[in-house]
Order: C-alpha cells, then structure tokens, then sequence
C-alpha cells in the first residue's frame, strides 16, 4: 500500500526539519510518494479590490503575483533538492505551487483531503514574526482543523528511529493504530514503546466498602485490559510486517498530571518521536487535555498528532 506524505515547505531551516525528517523516513520505505507544497504569501486586500478600476494598481498587483509564483517555484525546487540529496526518487515528488484562498492552514489541509495524503509535516515554527508560515500558531492550526489527517510537527533535526506511542488500553485509538502500521510497517531500524499510564482505582470516597477488595477488583480488571490490548496489538504490527523486538509497552500508575508523566519518560530516554491522539478524555480537542499539554512543552522532537 502505498505510503503519501504532504510536506509544507517555506524555504526556512524549521520547515527543512519536517522536510528531512519525512524524506528519511521515506528513504527507508517503499512505495512511496510525497508532495511539496507552498502556499504563496497573502496579497494586499486593497490590490484586489482596487485592481479592476486602476491599471496602475492592476499592473502592480500582477506583477507581486509573479513575483510570489517564482520565489515559490524557488522554494519548492530547493526543497525538492533536498528530498533528492536524502536518496528519494525525483518520480515520486509532487510539487505544489498555489495561491492562497481560504487561509494558509486552510488551504494545505484542503489539498490534503482532496489528494489523500496520508499526513501532513510541518516545521513548529517560522524564523520570525514576519515569516508566519510556519509559526506554532499555524503548527496549532494544521493539528486541530486537519479533519481526520494525522499532522507530523518537527522540531529539530531529527532521524526517526524511537517513537513512543501513547496510548489508552480500555478504549485504543484505530486510526493512531492504523496511522503506525501504515507508515512504520517494513522499516527495520525503528522500535515502538507503547506508553499506557494505569489510572488506578479511585475509589476513596465510595462509603461502606471494602476498600482492598475493591482495588484488587479494579487492579484486575485493568491489567485484563492491558494484556487484551497488548496483545491484539503485537498481532497486528506483526501481520503488518513488523518485528516483536521492535515493540514494547510501558504501564506505569499514574502519578500526578499524566502529560509530566509522558515528558518525563521522554526526557528519561532517548526517544526521538511522540505519537498521541488528538482528543483528551471526553472527546475533547486539542485545545484541551494531554495532547495540548505535551504539543506545548515538547521541544527538539517530532510530534505526530492522530485520531
């Protein structure tokens, strides 16, 4: 199956991250494509207005239009340079040059519904206030209004090799499980943790119990949920072409806030790429809950945000 990735590039060194980060990925994989796009920068609201009744602004006006269509063509032949020089084939890249039309966020989302890319990469940030390209504001964007594609959001020079896998074992996410398979499955040097922290029995304000019993109650009940999920899990990362050895899992009790638990395993090893659903408990979005809360916090990784 094929493997399609939409990378959105602007030229800067964070938008190279995502890009180099994705191309070594699919350097390691087969049957692949990827595409390049660049959204041209925004035009003056007051040329477009006033273009159709002054020829002097009309000539203006098409003039920054060809000036924004060959600086993107620049653009996207560096970058697409640099998918090459990371051993991709120049017969799988698409590149994209487009106007911008309904927002920058928008627009890239747009194109990747319509051409089912399986993800989106981003850099996390522009190199300045003026260049918002790439600004965490638009990473934000990409990652809450993306309807259903994962978002990749790199923040450094990265090679993807060790991923943790955030997961709930009670009620797993299939398109994050899919996503993994997907895009993983036939790269040999990358190792998955699967990370489930145990919620633990609250049961100190329930009355007239037997508290022990009750905990071991719910102990057991949890650890029956691990093991069912671990264990359909390794049977489909295995029949997706992965290896036992590339997997493991990691279930600690919770302790405290549960996104500081997910950091401070992150900073314990050294892993180089997270991947957590983008709804919190409740259904709730990413403008809330532990992915907002790791998203915020994270620096010098990758982030993949997924259902």
């Amino acid at each position: 199956m094929q493997k399609k990735l939409l990378i959105a590039v602007d030229g800067s060194v964070h938008a190279n991250h995502g890009l180099l980060y994705a191309a070594d990925l699919l350097s390691r994989s087969s049957n692949i494509r990827c595409g390049l796009i660049h959204i041209h920068p925004v035009l003056s609201q007051y040329f477009l207005e006033e273009a159709d009744t002054d020829p002097i602004i009309a000539d203006a006006l098409e003039r920054a239009v060809a000036q924004n269509r060959l600086q993107s063509e620049e653009i996207l032949e560096k970058s697409r340079q640099l998918l090459l020089s990371r051993g991709i084939e120049g017969s799988v890249i698409e590149i994209v040059s487009q106007p911008r039309s309904l927002g920058l966020a928008k627009d890239i989302i747009d194109y990747a519904h319509r051409e089912v890319y399986d993800a989106i990469v981003t850099g996390r940030r522009g190199l300045s206030r003026v260049q918002k390209v790439f600004m965490g504001s638009t990473s934000a964007k990409l990652i809450e209004f993306s309807r259903g594609i994962p978002v990749w959001v790199v923040d450094s020079e990265i090679y993807p090799r060790k991923f943790l896998v955030v997961v709930d074992a009670v009620c797993p996410r299939h398109h994050l499980m899919d996503h993994l398979k997907r895009m993983c499955a036939g790269i040999e040097d990358i190792h998955l943790t699967f990370f489930y922290v145990r919620r633990g029995p609250a049961v100190e304000q329930i009355e007239d119990m037997d508290m022990s019993e009750l905990r071991a109650k719910i102990s057991r009940k949890e650890q029956m949920d691990i093991d069912k999920f671990w264990s359909g899990t390794k049977q489909k990362m295995t029949a997706a072409g992965m290896k036992k050895h590339q997997l493991d899992l990691l279930a600690p009790v919770q302790e405290g806030k549960i996104g500081k638990m997910i950091l401070d395993e992150i900073e314990s090893k050294d892993y180089d790429t997270v991947v957590i659903g983008r709804h919190g408990s409740h259904k709730s979005f990413f403008s809330g809950g532990v992915s907002r809360y790791v998203s915020e916090r994270l620096v010098d990784h990758a982030l993949w945000i997924s259902e």
